[in-house]
């Protein structure tokens, strides 16, 4: 296991697709997470009028300070993500955030909660485990559709960039990887029912097997007939999956309940 739950990006053409996809200009201001060995950091440095790059590792720290020492478009901070200070960004008037990064996946939740809670980001380019990318990206009706797809998606729009295969990296991962490009959602921004919203969801999949009617009597003791009545009233028959519900038609089902 390679400390920190690093692995190196090796494929250039990978690079390439990522640094496309965040589009580094003279006006944007990049925050990468974990540049590790620089894989993306030189592109980046080269587009961007201005790198952050935030590093927990002491070995990888101390390279990157070398490899662009003296260079006034690159910062480096050496700590973990998880406790960067996210005001500590000074974004110049006209200017715009990026994320760009190839994150640990053991902490991949955790990075995307303080994504979310800080959004002055207008893009994220990120890779993560394949898997988890595909929950993300899933639309209603498939075995990948789950409360993750609903959480992503009503804090941002995501897309699918590439697939990476597990070769392209030193050491290999025991997992593919795949790179998502997120951007904040405003449509829902001041939606205030968002912790009734959330409750709702995580009842529905902690028993996604059961039709959506009976999981959410059994988790939240909501009547049968009152949830099955809003389920019609958005389309569906009383009968529904969870997994056929939309982020859309969850939050009608809310209103309706009124729970």
């Amino acid at each position: 296991m390679p400390r920190y739950d690093q692995h190196f990006l090796t494929d250039r053409n990978i690079v390439r697709k990522i640094i496309a996809a965040v589009d580094p200009r003279p006006t944007d201001l990049v925050l990468e997470i974990g540049p590790g060995d620089a894989a993306l950091t030189d592109d980046l440095v080269a587009g961007a009028g201005s790198v952050v790059a935030v590093e927990i590792d002491p070995v990888a720290a101390g390279a990157l300070s070398g490899r662009f020492a003296g260079n006034p478009r690159f910062t480096l901070v050496h700590r973990d993500f998880l406790e960067f200070d996210f005001d500590s960004l000074r974004i110049p008037d006209g200017w715009i955030l990026k994320i760009a990064g190839n994150i640990p996946y053991s902490i991949t939740t955790p990075i995307l909660e303080r994504l979310y809670a800080n959004p002055r980001w207008s893009r994220a380019v990120i890779m993560l485990q394949r898997e988890v990318a595909q929950r993300m990206c899933a639309r209603p009706g498939t075995a990948a559709y789950s409360r993750l797809t609903l959480w992503t998606n009503f804090y941002s729009t995501v897309e699918l960039v590439c697939v990476v295969s597990r070769s392209c990296f030193r050491p290999k991962p025991a997992v593919d990887s795949a790179v998502i490009r997120l951007e904040p959602n405003p449509a829902y921004a001041g939606y205030r029912a968002r912790e009734r919203l959330f409750s709702i969801i995580a009842a529905a999949f902690s028993q996604r097997r059961k039709t959506l009617a009976n999981s959410l009597h059994s988790r939240l003791g909501i009547a049968k007939k009152d949830i099955e009545n809003a389920v019609v009233k958005t389309g569906h028959k009383t009968t529904v999956r969870p997994e056929e519900i939309s982020l859309g038609e969850f939050m009608n089902i809310v209103e309706i309940l009124g729970v």
